[in-house]
């Protein structure tokens, strides 16, 4: 449930868990949701066939899709709940059964997040019931001149369960799909193109991927009893997984692209910990297996082949192990020396800079120097500032953070201040190209002009897409101050720009829409020293006290009247 909710919604495993607990536990519509069982008990049939049947009557409701309830009377209509091992089977239960739906009918009051969650189990539920889809498999040679072409695909010819979720025949739905040819057709080669790619290393995990790694574990384990034994378990259970993940997140060990939304990253401080792992030898902590041997050996003293004495010897004794060794890679870790830096400082042309924990620095005694060797969260390696010292920049990399924890991607370079000092400064996507429009403006362009701190006229531009005042802020070199035309999905009015860059303040503007899709008003405001943009709210209305307040303020003066 939750690698579906995550790869069709994009919900967090968290989420998801907490949406299917209220189902449980307030709207009472779902099963128990913290399980790890895909099978209902033996004695089930009557409840799901009283299930089904009551979707199939359709039951006045804004909750239940259509697609639903002809689905279900056609599993009503064809008598398809019948034992079946793969379904009903009691030897496959534990301490609870598959998420299904209780049989009570949902009421409009669902938010939209909850409906999902549960037309997802409600289709499921229908869905096992219903035979399996057939595909017509197509082989095709495609012949021009000399050189032949393969093309493999699929056409949908019956649904099976996948009518459960809309699918109709000959829908070529997936990326693999192939119209089938008839004998005799001809094809006509319009355009060809040739292409050369690179292979590619494997996606980044999504929170839907890694919730299927994490179930799946004992796949990557070659040892058969430990095999069996991570088998229904994998890495964390069904009310674990979500915690473990949001953990990671929590501790900085990982954190979402900031683009693709999905992906999960590993940060600087997750690769430190699993080279710190690794150095130090502690293999059992950075694989399955560990996990795979403690499932297995409870199993063991589940079955009285295994004393608890005896377990928790073993696991005293790896704790210590675990311990002495990592005391003994934090005394070498104390003790290193670094290697020298072969660069040339970019201060005073002296050769070579001493490295330290955290920084390189010049070894001239004059010369003060230091490349922080961590920048908003990434670690500078050696190579990468030998690199940025010898050709002024690099990257782009993805793992740099703002001080709220959100990642942003930027190159690096290396830049002289106006006091002489070198200083690294971030070079976003679009930062060049807006440096070069601020040069090239003309008087055409030209807007309005307003007036700096120190009594400096400006001129402000009107671009395409956005107004830009060269000379104001600090970030000259960077082509100064520049305001988007749209602004959280508001075009901004020419004349409250004018206002703004004039006056430093717009009047309120109605229309902005925040991230989370809520629309709001506010002023605009422009600190004309620095080019920087805030935001001033007006004051909210006063909420009028309710009837209810009024009527039992004006009872209790007439009592104490009384």
């Amino acid at each position: 449930l939750q690698r579906d909710a995550s790869s069709k919604f994009g919900f967090s495993a968290r989420n998801t868990l907490a949406i299917a607990q209220s189902l449980y536990e307030r709207h009472k519509l779902l099963t128990y949701p913290r399980t790890d069982s895909k099978c209902l008990p033996e004695d089930y049939i009557p409840n799901i066939k009283s299930n089904i049947k009551g979707f199939a009557d359709g039951i006045s409701s804004s909750s239940l899709d259509q697609q639903v309830i002809d689905s279900s009377s056609k599993v009503i209509a064809n008598d398809w709940v019948k034992p079946n091992k793969r379904i009903f089977n009691d030897a496959k239960i534990s301490d609870h059964f598959a998420i299904i739906p209780t049989g009570k009918i949902p009421t409009s009051s669902l938010k939209e997040q909850e409906q999902k969650i549960y037309d997802l189990v409600t289709r499921r539920l229908i869905a096992i019931f219903f035979p399996s889809a057939e595909f017509e498999t197509t082989r095709r040679i495609t012949r021009i001149d000399q050189d032949s072409f393969l093309t493999t695909g699929k056409v949908l010819v019956t649904p099976g369960y996948l009518e459960v979720y809309g699918r109709k025949p000959g829908v070529a739905a997936e990326k693999d799909e192939l119209i089938a040819a008839e004998t005799g057709d001809q094809a006509k080669a319009i355009e060809t193109e040739l292409k050369e790619e690179a292979t590619r290393p494997p996606a980044r995990y999504t929170e839907a991927t890694l919730l299927g790694a994490m179930e799946t574990a004992g796949k990557r384990i070659d040892d058969g009893e430990l095999k069996e034994a991570m088998k229904e378990r994998g890495l964390g259970t069904p009310a674990t997984r979500a915690a473990i993940i949001e953990g990671l997140i929590a501790h900085k060990y990982l954190f979402r692209h900031e683009q693709q939304k999905r992906d999960l990253v590993v940060s600087n401080k997750g690769l430190a910990l699993i080279d710190l792992l690794e150095s130090i030898g502690i293999d059992s902590l950075t694989s399955p297996e560990m996990t795979g041997e403690w499932e297995y050996k409870l199993k063991l003293m589940e079955g009285g082949d295994l004393s608890r004495d005896v377990f928790m010897s073993e696991i005293k004794k790896l704790t210590e192990e675990i311990v002495n060794r990592t005391q003994e890679k934090m005394t070498e870790l104390a003790n290193r020396v670094f290697k020298d830096l072969q660069a040339t400082c970019p201060d005073c042309q002296g050769n070579d800079l001493k490295q330290t924990d955290g920084s390189y620095e010049c070894k001239e005694a004059e010369c003060k120097f230091k490349l922080n060797k961590y920048i908003a969260s990434h670690e500078i390696t050696p190579d990468q500032a030998k690199t940025l010292l010898e050709e002024g920049r690099i990257g782009p990399f993805e793992s740099f953070k703002n001080r709220f924890g959100q990642a942003f991607t930027a190159e690096l370079a290396l830049e002289q201040g106006a006091r002489g000092g070198w200083k690294p400064q971030f070079i976003f996507e679009g930062d060049e190209e807006r440096e070069d429009e601020a040069k090239n403006l003309t008087d055409d362009q030209l807007l309005t002009e307003a007036e700096l701190p120190d009594g400096t006229a400006v001129k402000v531009y009107e671009t395409d897409r956005a107004y830009i005042c060269p000379e104001m802020a600090a970030n000259k070199q960077k082509g100064g101050t520049r305001l988007g035309k749209e602004i959280l999905k508001k075009e901004l009015p020419k004349d409250q720009v004018i206002k703004l860059f004039t006056e430093g303040k717009t009047e309120v503007i109605e229309g902005f829409i925040s991230k989370k899709g809520r629309p709001f008003r506010a002023h605009l405001l422009l600190d004309k020293s620095t080019g920087k943009l805030g935001w001033e709210f007006p004051p909210r209305a006063k909420k009028k006290a309710s009837t209810k307040k009024k009527a039992a303020k004006t009872k209790s003066s007439e009592s104490e009247k009384e």
